[in-house]
């Protein structure tokens, strides 16, 4: 999805961006950064959503 949609992740801290791969906790969350003059992307991260500091909703069993 990257490769033709480098920049469909959500801006973050030091021109980095973030995708959101998944489904609430269960999902991951990508980092990376998109090199528009050499149109690369490098991946400097994939954690769940629960190590990336995610709060946990209701239905996950907690208020």
């Amino acid at each position: 999805m990257l490769a033709h949609s480098p920049l469909i992740g959500r801006p973050a801290k030091n021109d980095k961006r973030e995708l959101v791969i998944g489904r609430r906790s269960h999902g991951y969350v990508a980092s990376y950064r998109y090199v528009a003059e050499i149109d690369t992307v490098f991946v400097l991260a994939v954690r769940n959503q629960r190590e990336a500091g995610y709060a946990v909703g209701p239905k996950e069993g907690k208020p």
